[in-house]
Order: structure tokens, then C-alpha cells, then sequence
């Protein structure tokens, strides 16, 4: 190649050279465009005389492939055994031989060269593997064989020629049957590369389809979280409003808060989750059953309200009234190496005056905690962000932040807590 590349810068150079001396002789020219026109002119003759040549002496698999779709497609015998039309793909083989210089009875010629091309088709019925043999011959294509291998459903596959014939198949040492393995093999894993790209394709179209599902199941879980800590919200404001709209002092009153509660928050919306709505409804009924018999003491004498919310206050309680209350116990608490218990209850909640008591005491035994007290009523807003949903609740902090959480009445259970954190202090 390095050859016929200085080859050709030489003869450029002296076809530059002599194109300008004839000009010089009858023309008179410039001497750039002298020097530079006749330059580029020789360049051009140069380079198409080159591709000219190449074009004739050598053989374009390509045009070999088009040339053989051709002759198949207006093959009559191809078409009624394959069914029109032929398609090919992207799958050949082919070897080139011959066509360098030889020397023979001391003249130079170029021996012919040719082309062994093998590629798969297939017709509307049937698929077919192609064989083709093209000599270039005098600058033309000459094609010596042209053959086609059909698989049948029963018997031996069949063998179609076009041009050629069987002693022609098995020219240089059956060059084109070696050239099927590979074809042969490339065609069933491209079968294989197939199955495999579409197992892969229903695999990603699962994991989309569980992620999407997912992320679904996630969102609906969100906005029922945030629809229940709403009507949570709504179920303690409404049920503290109407039991004090209510006559106080009685069981009926707490009852007729409980049916009203339901019937209001139930018929305003439908898709409220029935399990928030019967928890805050079975407090206002244990509320109810604890109010009718919590005002009327042992020997029937009537309790005041002042008196009953003296048992939050009881030992070493402390009541927390607001948010700035609230922040200042914590800070005292971690400034002292304490850790916080924080009951959340409410004034008319039966469990919470049940276990007011059992707090207190345990306030005064174990004086290393700080114990706070939170009226749901009075701090709403404050209740609803540790996310109340049913009282008492009581919360265990250290420096701040919740270690433990203890839902509901359970004395057993809130002992054995508070005995835990105080053998591991």
C-alpha cells in the first residue's frame, strides 16, 4: 500500500510537471496559476485514474450481495418454493482470493480474483441459506455460482441452483461449505441473542411494574397517614367541644357527646378511616362509663371538676401548660442528666384518671426521672404533632429524643419500663 502511494505521488508530480511545460509554451500564464492549477488538475487525474483502477480490479461484497437479492427476487422457481418477497439480513460471510500479480512465460498479468459470499434469506413461507461465486472478469462481475439451501419440514434440505451447479458448489475444496459453520452458528445465536433480549425486556418491564407499584402503595400509605393524623385531630377538638356544650355531671351528656361525634364526622366524610373514628369513640364511651360513676363518690356525694383534675398533679408530676413550659422541663432535664416520661391524657378520658394515680407514685420512687403531664384538650396543637391517636400515651426521652413508647392504661407494662430504664441509668 506504501508503494502504490509513493507511486502515485510520483507520477502526479511528473504529470504536474509536464502539463505545465506544454502550457508554458503556448500560453502565458501566471505563476500561481501555473504552479498550483495544473497541480490540483494532475491531483484529480491522479486520484481517479486510482479509483478507476481499484474499482476494476477489485470485488465490492456489497454489490456482489445486491447483484444476488436481485437475480433471487425474479427468480420464478425461488419464489414459488421460498414465497415472495426475499428479505435478507445483516448476517454474511464471504473470502476473497486471487487477483494479485503474476509473473507467467515472462509477462505480467493480474490473476482474476473472486468472491465467496454465503448469507441467509427468507421468503414468506420458508427461509433459505444463499451460496454465491462472482470472478471479476475484465472489470465486470461474472458470477460462476448462485445457489440456495432450503430446509424442508420432512426429508433432506433441497438445494436450488440458479447459476452453477453442484461440481461448481465444491470448487476449492468446497470453500462455501465452510463458510456455512459460521453463518450457520451466527444465525442460531442471533435465535439465541433474541430470546435472550426478550427475557431481559420482561424482566425490566417487571421490576418497573413492582417499582411502580410500589411507589404507589407508598404514596397511598402517605396520604392515609396524613388523613388520619387530620381527622385525629378533628375527632379530639370535636369531641372536647361538644362534651362541654353538653350538662356536665353526667352520663347521658357523654353518650349523646359519643353519638353526636360519629354522626358529625361520619356523614361530613364518608372515607374516614373507621378505625380512628371507633378508637376516639370507644374513649368517649370508657369517658362516659368512668364519668357516671367518678362524679358520685362511695357515699353518693358529688366530685368536683377541681378535685378530679387533682390527680394529674399528684407526686412528683408536673402539668405542662404550653409549648414554652414544655421546653423549658426538657432543658432542665437534660441539664440535670434526667430522662423525661411524658404522659399524654385527657381530663374525661376513664383510663387516663385510672392510671393517674400509679403515676404519681411512681413519680415519688423514682425521682432520677422527670414526669410530665400533657391535657390533650388543652395543647391540641401540640398533641397532634407527636401524633396522638389514642390516650394515655406515654412517651420516654432522652436528651430530647423518644427512646420508648408505651399506648394505653397498662400499669404492668409501664412499670416494667420505667424499672428497665432505671436498672440501665
Amino acid at each position: 500500500m506504501l508503494l502504490v502511494g509513493a507511486g502515485a505521488v510520483v507520477v502526479c508530480i511528473a504529470l504536474w510537471r509536464v502539463m505545465f511545460g506544454i502550457a508554458s509554451t503556448f500560453v502565458g500564464l501566471s505563476e500561481g496559476m501555473a504552479k498550483y492549477g495544473f497541480l490540483a488538475l494532475a491531483t484529480a487525474m491522479v486520484t481517479f485514474a486510482g479509483i478507476y483502477t481499484r474499482a476494476r480490479l477489485t470485488i465490492n461484497p456489497d454489490k456482489v450481495y445486491r447483484i444476488a437479492m436481485t437475480k433471487l427476487n425474479t427468480s420464478a422457481a425461488i419464489l414459488e418454493v421460498m414465497g415472495a418477497p426475499l428479505t435478507g439480513t445483516d448476517v454474511r460471510a464471504y473470502v476473497m482470493s486471487g487477483g494479485g500479480p503474476k509473473l507467467k512465460d515472462f509477462k505480467f498479468r493480474l490473476g482474476g480474483k473472486r468472491c465467496f459470499l454465503i448469507f441467509p434469506i427468507k421468503g414468506s413461507e420458508r427461509k433459505g441459506l444463499v451460496s454465491v461465486e462472482v470472478k471479476k472478469k475484465k472489470g465486470q462481475y461474472d458470477m460462476k455460482l448462485l445457489a440456495v439451501d432450503i430446509p424442508m419440514a420432512s426429508g433432506p434440505d433441497q438445494r436450488l441452483f440458479l447459476v452453477g451447479d453442484e461440481k461448481e458448489y465444491k470448487v476449492g475444496g468446497g470453500l462455501i461449505s465452510e463458510l456455512r459453520d459460521p453463518i450457520v452458528k451466527a444465525m442460531a445465536a442471533e435465535k439465541e441473542f433474541d430470546y435472550l433480549d426478550e427475557r431481559e425486556d420482561a424482566e425490566d418491564e417487571r421490576r418497573e411494574r413492582e417499582e411502580a407499584e410500589r411507589r404507589q402503595q407508598e404514596e397511598e400509605a402517605e396520604a392515609l397517614r396524613r388523613e388520619e393524623e387530620s381527622w385525629d385531630a378533628k375527632l379530639l377538638a370535636g369531641s372536647s367541644r361538644l362534651k362541654q356544650q353538653l350538662p356536665p355531671n353526667s352520663c347521658h351528656s357523654s353518650f349523646a357527646a359519643l353519638g353526636l361525634v360519629w354522626r358529625q364526622i361520619y356523614q361530613s366524610c364518608p372515607s374516614l378511616p373507621k378505625r380512628s373514628l371507633l378508637l376516639y369513640c370507644s374513649q368517649l364511651l370508657w369517658g362516659a362509663v368512668w364519668e357516671s360513676v367518678s362524679h358520685v363518690d362511695l357515699l353518693g356525694q358529688e366530685r368536683s371538676d377541681e378535685e378530679q383534675k387533682i390527680d394529674f398533679k399528684g407526686g412528683n408530676v408536673h402539668v405542662i401548660t404550653n409549648k414554652e413550659n414544655w421546653d423549658q422541663k426538657i432543658a432542665e432535664a437534660n441539664k440535670d442528666g434526667k430522662m423525661v416520661i411524658a404522659n399524654f391524657s385527657a381530663s374525661w378520658c376513664g383510663p387516663c384518671r385510672v392510671i393517674a394515680p400509679v403515676y404519681a407514685e411512681m413519680s415519688q420512687t423514682y425521682p432520677q426521672f422527670m414526669f410530665l403531664t400533657i391535657d390533650v384538650d388543652e395543647l391540641m396543637d401540640f398533641s397532634s404533632s407527636w401524633d396522638i391517636r389514642a390516650t394515655p400515651t406515654f412517651f420516654f426521652l432522652k436528651n430530647g429524643e423518644q427512646v420508648d413508647k408505651l399506648v394505653g392504661a397498662n400499669r404492668p407494662e409501664l412499670e416494667k419500663k420505667i424499672v428497665a430504664l432505671a436498672d440501665g441509668a
